[in-house]
């Protein structure tokens, strides 16, 4: 029976949106209000994202559901503690170096907000959200974006979450086209490894 409950409520964090992780007084213990609360409570406090569904199948969609559909080379970035204090973002800096859609210029340098980080407090504690699901962005490193305007300040989200973010190989050495999006059975995954020159004609032609 207890192990019926437990279940039961695992399901029913999954389906709330937050994993309780390991953190420094216990790692099912569940912790009540902002994170910066819950930080004080167990010092170093631990949550993972559950994994959204795919929102699309093809580029197409992705490119009708895009303000702006850019390639950028990631700089550095910063995590930041949402305004109700519930959850944590990291802001990467991209320096714009073309545009297939929307009104961005290359030498523009935009804000582009990834879900998850880590916040440290004054008091020596922290909160960390994990989203396993989206392989973060790695500095001096260059992708395509398709963007949308973020509602939380003067900054940009990919659509469709982690499936707006490709890695393009910028070498001769690798040809190849990455998926930022680590979820299982993504449809996007078949333009993983795509010869990047294939890749971008295609979104080229989606992006008019």
């Amino acid at each position: 029976m207890k192990k019926k409950k437990s279940l039961i409520l695992g399901l029913l964090l999954v389906a709330f949106g937050v994993i309780p992780g390991a953190n420094g007084q216990g790692g099912g213990e569940r912790a009540s209000g902002t994170l910066k609360q819950k930080a004080k409570q167990h010092r170093k406090f631990v949550s993972e994202q559950a994994t959204p569904a795919a929102a699309y199948t093809e580029l197409a969609q992705l490119a009708a559901n895009s303000s702006d559909i850019v390639i950028g080379t990631a700089q550095q970035n910063v995590c930041r503690l949402s305004k109700d204090g519930n959850t944590i973002t990291t802001d990467y800096q991209v320096t714009l170096e073309h545009t297939y859609k929307g009104k961005l210029h290359q030498g523009n340098t935009i804000t582009v907000s990834l879900p998850g980080g880590l916040v440290q407090f004054a008091d020596g504690t922290s909160a960390e959200i994990k989203a396993p699901w989206f392989k973060k962005m790695q500095q001096g490193v260059t992708y395509l974006f398709f963007l949308n305007r973020s509602s939380d300040g003067p900054k940009f989200v990919p659509t469709g979450d982690a499936q707006g973010i490709f890695e393009i190989p910028t070498t001769r050495r690798d040809r190849l086209v990455k998926t930022q999006s680590g979820r299982p059975q993504d449809p996007l995954w078949k333009y993983n490894k795509l010869d990047v020159i294939d890749f971008l004609k295609q979104v080229r032609a989606v992006a008019k």
